[in-house]
């Protein structure tokens, strides 16, 4: 089977979204199926694996100047979607797989250009709801509430065209089924063991500043839908305990009022485990997700016990939720595992056992290939 995964963001890329679909991509080759992989022009890192491996990936030109990393709306992004549309016409894919809000629209613009994908299947990975998501790359109180409703619009109409939907948590079942997508399954992402490190490895080169003291860490995008004024909060209640703020993107312009802090900027994911393995919690604060925080396997398959707003909360040995936006609850929750070193570290280890038996790439592709296989039936 020839399977098109579309993906409106650059590539590869450390983020949630990217890694999400190189395990798509990956376990689906290694299935046997033929993957081509559509995006943007650009993107950190190497594509090493991907063309060991066969992977096609057919990229937009590259803008000059132009090298956005970030999730979020600008006015170039309507530009490489619409390149995107003009490559699609070229191919002839059993399925169309798109992820996020623009893919499917990127879609629906090459069927009307090209024939040929008329005809052609398409499936939708929801990762996020943008009626939630949009207001919060916005400042201005106008413009949240502008674009909370152009995003509740954008809701009751993309999903809807995919011919059957997939969320990566449970939780998010009904929402979808709520927005009008008659089809949907819930597909948990997985986690590529060949991608980490030895944690022993790890251990052994911890990075200096972890070396003494407890240390709390948070690896991944700085946006603000990941509400990580709760996360400051929570820490400048707990002056003795260190907090170290891993991404690809800056983030010092968050600041605690007490107590040590560290900002990591880094593309190499390897850099990032060596601060996962070596931090004692980790914390992900984020209220509303409709798709899965991936850094949650990243932090559970090195051992990370991790705490998580209900509303990212899923359910897997090693996470621990608290109520969204209880600063107070989250206060108490990181001194009592940090207050538990063997119970923590227990959990850790049941944790990682946990990721390496549901979360595997071989289960990935095999629900997601009946899902194809059926869609193709009928």
């Amino acid at each position: 089977m020839h399977i098109l995964q579309v993906g409106t963001f650059p590539y590869p890329s450390p983020q949630g979204s990217q890694v999400y679909v190189k395990g798509i991509i990956r376990s689906l080759v290694a299935a046997g199926h033929q993957v081509t992989l559509l995006c943007y022009g650009h993107g950190v890192g190497e594509v090493t694996l991907e063309q060991q491996e066969g992977i096609h990936i057919i990229r937009t030109p590259k803008i000059v100047g132009y090298q956005n990393m970030r999730a979020g709306p600008d006015w170039v992004k309507p530009c490489l979607d619409l390149m995107m549309a003009l490559k699609m016409r070229r191919l002839q894919p059993d399925i169309i797989h798109v992820h996020n809000y623009e893919a499917p629209v990127v879609t629906i613009l090459a069927k009307l250009f090209a024939r040929n994908l008329r005809g052609i299947p398409m499936v939708y990975s929801a990762h996020n709801i943008m009626g939630e998501e949009l207001p919060t790359y916005f400042s201005s109180p106008m413009m949240k509430r502008i674009t909370k409703q152009v995003g509740r619009l954008m809701d009751a109409t993309i999903p809807q065209v995919a011919h059957h939907a997939i969320v990566l948590r449970q939780p998010s079942l009904e929402r979808l089924r709520k927005l009008g997508c008659q089809q949907v399954s819930v597909v948990r992402p997985s986690v590529d063991p060949t991608e980490f490190e030895s944690l022993q490895e790890l251990r052994k080169h911890c990075p200096l500043p972890l070396q003494s003291g407890q240390w709390v860490v948070y690896a991944g995008n700085p946006d603000a839908y990941q509400n990580l004024d709760i996360l400051i909060e929570a820490m400048n209640h707990l002056p003795d305990i260190g907090l170290v703020m891993v991404s690809a993107s800056e983030t010092s312009h968050w600041q605690r009022e007490q107590g040590r802090i560290l900002h990591v900027q880094t593309q190499s994911f390897v850099e990032v485990q060596h601060y996962i393995a070596n931090a004692d919690l980790a914390v992900v604060p984020r209220m509303e997700c409709t798709g899965f925080p991936i850094k949650i396997l990243n932090y559970l398959m090195l051992e990370c016990v991790t705490l998580v707003s209900e509303g990212s909360r899923v359910t897997l040995p090693g996470v621990i939720s608290f109520p969204n936006g209880d600063v107070a609850t989250l206060v108490q929750k990181i001194k009592d595992c940090l207050g538990d070193d063997v119970g923590r570290k227990s959990l850790g280890i049941k944790a990682r056992k946990a990721i390496l038996k549901h979360c595997t790439p071989a289960s990935q592709a095999t629900q997601l290939v009946e899902i194809y296989l059926s869609l193709l039936k009928t």
